[in-house]
């Protein structure tokens, strides 16, 4: 999993990044979108590109593979 964090880099960010760590094959990356306070979450890479996004707004819960662990959105937002 990666995190990254974007203010001034959120089209490097969404654009190179994201294919590069598709290609690698990691399984989720995380787009904290500080300009637009939403949280991008890409799943399920294949050559070059995620085949899932999920745009996750202020208020709202991550989804995540343990339920017993519950992280709002807000939570990443400064």
């Amino acid at each position: 999993m990666i995190i990254e964090f974007a203010q001034s880099s959120l089209t490097k960010d969404t654009e190179e990044k994201h294919q590069v760590y598709a290609t690698a094959g990691i399984p989720d990356y995380w787009v904290v979108n500080l300009q637009d306070a939403e949280l991008l979450v890409y799943h399920q890479p294949e050559v070059e590109d995620y085949q899932s996004l999920e745009r996750l707004q202020n208020g709202q819960i991550l989804p995540l593979a343990f339920p017993d662990i519950e992280i709002l959105v807000t939570d990443l937002l400064p």
